[in-house]
C-alpha cells in the first residue's frame, strides 16, 4: 500500500494494488503450517514488556507475542515504561530508544540501577542503527540492539535462549 498526504489541510490519499493470479485463476493456499507461529508447546512463556511509542506497532508486537504463547504488558512512553516494569517485572523488555519522556537508553540505566529488575533481558527495538548508536545500547545495559524492521525469527531465536 502507498499512503501520500497533499497537505495539511487536506486527508491524506490512500493508493493499493493487490498482485495475484491473473483472473478466473485460482490462487495457491499455503499450508496451514506454513502461516501459523510455533505452537506455544515449543516455546517457554516468558512476562515481556513492550515499551514503543508507536501504539499500533506495539500493540500488533504485543498481540503476536501473546499469540505465540506469552504474557504481555504495553507501554507508550519511557517513564510509564520504567513504572510498568516496576509492576509487572517482566524476563524480557523490549524497547525503542527514540521515546517520549525518556529515551530507551535512560529505561535501561533505570531498569539496570534498580534490583527488581536489574536481572530482566533488555532487547533495544529501534530505527537507530548506527555504530554509535548500538554502542550506547550496549554502555545502557541492553543485551541486542535490533533495528526495525524485525525479523520475528530473530526475536523468537532470542526469546528462547536461557533464562
Amino acid at each position: 500500500m502507498i499512503v501520500s498526504e497533499r497537505s495539511a489541510s487536506r486527508p491524506a490519499t490512500f493508493q493499493s494494488w493487490m498482485f495475484g493470479p491473473a483472473s478466473g485463476e485460482e490462487a495457491p493456499v499455503p499450508p496451514a503450517a506454513d502461516l501459523a507461529p510455533h505452537p506455544p508447546s515449543q516455546i517457554r512463556a516468558r512476562r515481556i514488556l513492550v515499551i514503543e511509542d508507536n501504539q499500533d506497532a506495539a500493540q500488533t508486537l504485543g498481540d503476536y507475542l501473546e499469540l505465540v504463547g506469552h504474557e504481555v504488558c504495553l507501554a507508550f512512553t519511557g517513564p510509564s515504561g520504567v513504572e510498568a516494569a516496576y509492576q509487572f517485572l517482566p524476563d524480557v523488555v523490549l524497547c525503542d530508544l527514540g521515546l517520549p519522556g525518556m529515551s530507551g537508553w535512560e529505561v535501561a540505566q533505570a531498569l539496570r540501577s534498580t534490583q527488581s529488575t536489574s536481572g530482566a533481558r533488555l532487547i533495544a527495538i529501534t530505527g537507530y542503527g548506527t555504530d554509535e548508536d548500538r554502542r550506547k545500547s550496549t554502555e545502557a545495559g541492553f543485551e541486542t540492539h535490533l533495528t526495525k524492521p524485525i525479523d520475528v525469527d530473530v526475536l523468537e531465536l532470542l526469546l528462547s535462549r536461557g533464562s
